[in-house]
């Protein structure tokens, strides 16, 4: 559909469109928060394995870039955050597995609040 010049796409279909793609990998997007709680959570406990550690790394990674698309460009600079704070291998410092845990809440609220237009 177009809007009444042929060379210019239907904004209420591109929009359609972006959220039925948000809706599909909405859970993926959520699943890849709650690897970045589930790592502020051991370290917080002194239990983070380099495994958990590297895989909440890949999923902030993945997440500084995507919700962006979506609308959540918040959730994308906190994000990028938790990337940098997960990068390298020394302990986690307590204020920044504080901070990682406050980064991965406000993640979920943001990731689950209305989609922004």
């Amino acid at each position: 559909m177009t809007n009444g010049n042929d060379n210019e796409p239907d904004r209420e279909a591109i929009a359609a469109g972006i959220a039925a793609i948000w809706e599909r990998t909405r859970g993926t997007v959520l699943t890849r928060v709650e690897t970045i709680n589930a790592a502020a959570s051991a370290a917080n406990e002194n239990s983070l394995t380099s495994t958990a550690r590297h895989a909440a790394f890949a999923d902030a990674h993945k997440l500084s870039g995507y919700p962006w698309t979506f609308g959540f460009g918040g959730a994308s600079k906190l994000a990028a955050e938790a990337e940098g704070l997960l990068r390298g291998e020394e302990p986690l410092p307590a204020g920044a597995i504080t901070r990682l845990t406050d980064i991965a809440v406000e993640l979920q609220h943001q990731l689950t609040a209305e989609r922004a237009a």
